[in-house]
């Protein structure tokens, strides 16, 4: 499938009423995972987990991997942080509307062009500044994490996650992305 280019996407979310962040929306986390949440990932038993963001005090919100039944998040957030608080799981009424696309840390700019990636949160320490929703495949896990395209040196936008209580950097991964196909539509 073509990308239809972002001027066109723009356009016809306009004439739709519906703006990209207008499908999804974040809920609480209490232990339980709602039936409308977006799985992102899983382990290597086939176990889902999902997209959250959790408020790191004084460092902003950031990107976490939830499994059902867990209450406590790792994110990175300057190092690995966990919290039990303060969670927010991914929702929506139409995941038809969300694709993961692949790209690299040298081709995101490139790779972005006609889709509009997930934003999730902010970066308090640099500013305010969004983190987008990525993913890769890690060592049986498939593991989400932040994109973050405005601390990395443009041609090096990186995906940051969590494993095994470590900070780890990657420069192929998958980006979490809506497009207009089906918006109109709704």
């Amino acid at each position: 499938m073509t990308a239809p280019s972002l001027s066109v996407f723009v356009a016809c979310l306009f004439i739709a009423g519906v703006s990209p962040s207008d499908l999804y929306y974040w809920k609480e986390y209490t232990g339980a995972i709602p039936p409308d949440a977006l799985p992102g990932g899983s382990d290597p038993d086939g176990r889902h987990a999902y997209i959250a963001e959790a408020y790191i005090h004084d460092r902003g919100l950031y990107t976490a991997q939830i499994y059902p039944g867990v209450k406590e998040v790792a994110t990175v957030a300057y190092g690995v942080v966990k919290t039990s608080v303060n969670i927010k799981i991914l929702c929506t009424e139409h995941p038809e509307f969300f694709y993961w696309i692949k790209t690299t840390s040298s081709t995101y700019e490139q790779d972005i062009v006609g889709w509009v990636p997930v934003t999730l949160g902010y970066d308090r320490v640099d500013g305010g500044q969004v983190n987008n929703v990525g993913r890769v495949f890690y060592q049986g896990y498939v593991i989400v994490g932040d994109v973050t395209p405005f601390t990395s040196a443009k041609g090096n936008v990186r995906l940051f996650v969590t494993f095994g209580n470590r900070e780890i950097s990657l420069h192929n991964y998958e980006l979490l992305v809506t497009n207009s196909t089906n918006v109109t539509h709704m």
